[in-house]
């Protein structure tokens, strides 16, 4: 899902998961729906216990959210409160874990990936799509597009959505 600032992209990325209503008309939010955003708050805790979030998951199990996160810093790290010892993409990436470890049906990822590089950021967004059945990745980059079967683009309240191909110019838009 793209388009410009304040398009409405986030407040959509949450209905889907039911964190919103609408104004009017009706959203049914998808079971099992887990919403990841860049505001997630991090615990002044270890990594691991931030993935875990003391719920006693299986060690093994938060160990593979982690690496299929690409969590490659220790579990035993200290975060610091709200995240301030972790890098952006640090952040980011546990918060992915987080929710990888959940195993949700749907994934709403709200530029959850803006602080990892082009291949950290291409290995997460293929583990994403073997971790839910649906994943639904709000960015300003165009690098998640090329993982996607669909685009929804948000242009003055409207979502359009475009299937593929979309190379020079946009094939099968349907407007939502």
């Amino acid at each position: 899902m793209r388009g410009p600032s304040g398009s409405g992209k986030s407040t959509l990325g949450r209905a889907i998961c039911g964190l919103v209503r609408p104004d009017e008309g009706e959203a049914r939010a998808t079971e099992s729906c887990i919403y990841v955003g860049n505001d997630d708050y991090i615990f002044d805790a270890t990594v691991y216990e931030n993935i875990d979030l003391w719920e006693g998951f299986p060690r093994e199990e938060v160990e593979k959210a982690a690496a299929l996160a690409q969590v490659d810093f220790p579990l035993d790290k200290q975060c610091g409160e709200r995240g301030s010892e972790l890098s952006e993409g640090q952040r980011q990436r546990v918060l992915i874990a987080r929710a990888f470890l959940r195993r949700p049906k749907v994934l709403v990822l709200d530029e959850i990936t803006s602080g990892l590089n082009v291949e950290l950021e291409r290995k997460v967004l293929e583990a994403a799509r073997g971790v839910a059945e649906a994943v639904v990745v709000i960015s300003h980059r165009d690098t998640p597009a090329q993982y996607a079967n669909k685009i929804a683009e948000v242009k003055n309240g409207v979502c359009y959505i475009q299937t593929k191909p979309y190379s020079n110019g946009v094939a099968n838009v349907a407007r939502a």
